[in-house]
C-alpha cells in the first residue's frame, strides 16, 4: 500500500508513506477509505489491513496532511480482534471481539465498541460499550 504525493520540485508523484508485503506473508485485503474526519474540508485516509492467521486481526492508520502537504500517520489505534471498522465524516466506529474468560477463538461473547474521533488537536478513543455479536456492523474499510 503506497501513498502518493506530487510535487512539482521533484518533478512529478513519489511516494510519501507506504508499507510492503510483497509474499503477502502480513497481510492481505488492503484498503483506502476517505472521510473528512477532522472537518478541516480535505479528506483524510483510513488506511486498513488484515494479518494473516485465526484472529482476522483488523488494523489500520488514520492518515492526515501535514501543513507542507505531506501525509503523516495522525493515529494508529490498537489492532481489532476479529474486528471490524466503519468509517464516517464523524469518526470511526471500531468493534473488537473481547474473550474475558478465555473464550475459544471462534466465540467471543461480546465485542468492544469504540468511537476513534478528532477533538480538534488529537484523535481520541472512547469506549462506547459493548456489543452483541450478532449486532457487530460490517467493516467498510
Amino acid at each position: 500500500m503506497h501513498v502518493f504525493v506530487y510535487s512539482a520540485d521533484a518533478g512529478g508523484w513519489y511516494p510519501a508513506l507506504q508499507e510492503t508485503d510483497p509474499q503477502g506473508f502480513t497481510y492481505f485485503g488492503a484498503s483506502v477509505t476517505a472521510a473528512d474526519l477532522t472537518h478541516d474540508g480535505r479528506p483524510e485516509l483510513v488506511a486498513a489491513f488484515h494479518f494473516q492467521g485465526s484472529g482476522s486481526i483488523l488494523a489500520y492508520d488514520i492518515v492526515t496532511w501535514s501543513g507542507t502537504g505531506a501525509p503523516i500517520v495522525a493515529a494508529h489505534p490498537n489492532e481489532l480482534s476479529h474486528g471490524s471498522a466503519v468509517v464516517s465524516e464523524s469518526g470511526v466506529d471500531e468493534y473488537s471481539a473481547q474473550y474475558p474468560h478465555g473464550e475459544p477463538n471462534c466465540c467471543p461473547p461480546y465485542y468492544r465498541h469504540r468511537r476513534i474521533s478528532f477533538d480538534g488537536l488529537v484523535f481520541r478513543a472512547v469506549v462506547v460499550g459493548n456489543v452483541d455479536p450478532n449486532a457487530v456492523p460490517p467493516s467498510n474499510v
